[in-house]
């Protein structure tokens, strides 16, 4: 299981259901809707298969590019779960049945351009999902946040 350093302060906050906007470093920005919290999430064959002690939680979303123009990035890291623990856990690479991570999880939005995909995580069985973090990009300031 995967744990990020830190948790990261949130700018915009919502209920899942709720479209949050979110800029990159140059200004670009995404309208990310988290449509889904799937929990416990089924791997997608038998070699994919959670971690002894923890399950899969696959998060479903929504990404729209509102740019002029195209977005490149890596959903893996610009997603994170927040536990109950207060722990924040970063993406998990295995592939679940409910939802595609993408591809892989990159995606590339041509301005105007929405993309559904879905990043997987592991948390230990017991721990819930306290909220879920979004930002573009490793290193940007602007994180949104969504409780379920």
């Amino acid at each position: 299981m995967a744990r990020a350093a830190s948790v990261g302060e949130a700018q915009g906050q919502g209920t899942i259901g709720t479209t949050l906007d979110v800029e990159n470093y140059t200004g670009d920005t995404l309208a990310v809707t988290m449509t889904r919290i799937i929990d416990p999430a089924t791997g997608a064959d038998e070699f994919n298969t959670p971690n002894m002690g923890d399950r899969f939680v696959a998060v479903d979303m929504s990404l729209e590019n509102l740019s002029a123009a195209t977005i490149t990035d890596y959903a893996n890291s610009d997603a994170a779960v927040i536990g109950t623990d207060s722990q924040a856990y970063t993406a998990d690479l295995d592939s679940v049945a409910e939802c595609t991570n993408f591809s892989s999880g990159v995606f590339t939005l041509l301005p105007g351009n929405s993309e559904n995909g879905c990043v997987v995580f592991q948390l230990p069985v017991g721990i819930g999902v306290k909220a879920i973090q979004f930002t573009i990009g490793i290193g940007a300031s602007d994180i949104v946040q969504w409780k379920p």
